[in-house]
């Protein structure tokens, strides 16, 4: 029900031309929009996992949205800085990107160079310089991608059975094993990488293959050093992609923005002060910590505009996908969307 009601509302604010209008009010000048994307398909990603992954052309047409709507894309802290100064130009964009997979340099850089537009990357490191597809989203990608099968048992896998990779719920079965040998083993990066090399064999994945396609790979130092010299902003999403709230309970913090930090100036020669929330996943508790670790801002998953009254270290961001449609889109591009979550028509937090 609210979400046939969600549908009409966007797509009468579309025909009626209110998204222009309240884009050009004083209220949508004051406030910042930051866009959230975290991967553009290399391949068929975009089938396998429609809310992380963007078709590019779908991405390109995106971009073209915000050209001819006068949209202003600034770097992030360019956008944050000129919004403490109230200096904000009309209909103000921020582009951010999670993760720093391969198909940003790849897929998501040409586009972006093709409009003139910047971004800022969110950038894990523990997979910088480690040419291997990221643990354990590969392993849910593999099963999926042989999802017209049934498979043996394999004990190196966990699997004492058969498993029917034909259904969601035969496919989330064989990955909980995987994933609990993980977590009851504490695998190294190679141990990892040894299970996902098995996976590959054993469903029928040609791994050499797959991993000179460089799908799900993070960048090298390399491509980083690249994108920064091109004016790509790079900054922190903790080293190895921990939960915030796991880290405080184990006083790991320090450790993972500590490592990320110093690999990411190592790289770019900027140090970096601006985080984001791996999986947009924070509790107040860590706000302090975060402070004193030199955060000057960092950014959720929870969908809203940024205005002045925004805590910096909570600042929302509207997460793009693939699923999202092109009114929905041009709705928070507007501040149309901010104002729906105020009606309780929108999503109130990432994934709801």
């Amino acid at each position: 029900m609210l979400r046939t009601l969600k549908s009409q509302v966007l797509r009468a604010t579309r025909a009626t031309g209110l998204n222009r209008k309240l884009s050009e009010t004083k209220w949508r000048r004051n406030k910042l929009l930051i866009l959230c994307y975290h991967g553009i398909s290399q391949d068929d990603e975009h089938e396998w996992n429609p809310g992380l992954f963007m078709r590019p052309q779908v991405f390109e047409r995106r971009l073209e949205i915000l050209k001819q709507g006068s949209y202003r894309v600034l770097s992030l802290s360019e956008g944050l800085d000129r919004l403490a100064k109230g200096s904000l130009p009309p209909r103000s964009v921020v582009l951010t990107f999670d993760d720093g997979m391969v198909n940003f340099r790849s897929h998501a850089l040409p586009i972006l160079r093709k409009f003139g537009y910047t971004a800022t990357v969110y950038l894990r490191t523990d997979y910088c310089g480690y040419r291997r597809p990221v643990f354990p989203p590969v392993c849910p990608y593999m099963l999926w991608k042989k999802r017209d099968s049934i498979v043996p048992a394999n004990p190196e896998l966990g699997w004492s059975q058969a498993r029917d990779l034909r259904t969601q719920e035969g496919r989330s079965l064989a990955l909980f094993d995987i994933e609990r040998i993980d977590e009851e083993r504490g695998l190294s990066a190679d141990e990892r990488d040894a299970i996902v090399a098995e996976l590959a064999r054993h469903v029928g994945i040609d791994y050499s293959a797959f991993l000179e396609s460089y799908i799900l790979q993070i960048m090298s130092p390399e491509d980083v050093k690249e994108i920064a010299q091109e004016g790509i902003d790079v900054q922190l999403h903790t080293h190895s992609h921990q939960l915030i709230p796991t880290l405080i309970r184990g006083e790991g913090l320090e450790t993972e923005i500590g490592e990320n930090r110093r690999r990411i100036f190592q790289l770019t020669g900027r140090n970096p002060v601006h985080f984001c929330y791996p999986s947009g996943k924070y509790n107040l508790e860590s706000l302090p910590a975060l402070r004193q670790l030199g955060i000057v801002t960092a950014t959720t998953c929870d969908p809203d505009l940024v205005d002045k009254s925004s805590n910096p270290l909570l600042l929302p961001r509207y997460v793009d996908a693939d699923v999202r449609p092109e009114a929905e889109f041009e709705a928070w591009l507007s501040g149309v969307g901010s104002l729906l979550v105020r009606l309780g028509l929108g999503r109130s937090h990432y994934g709801n």
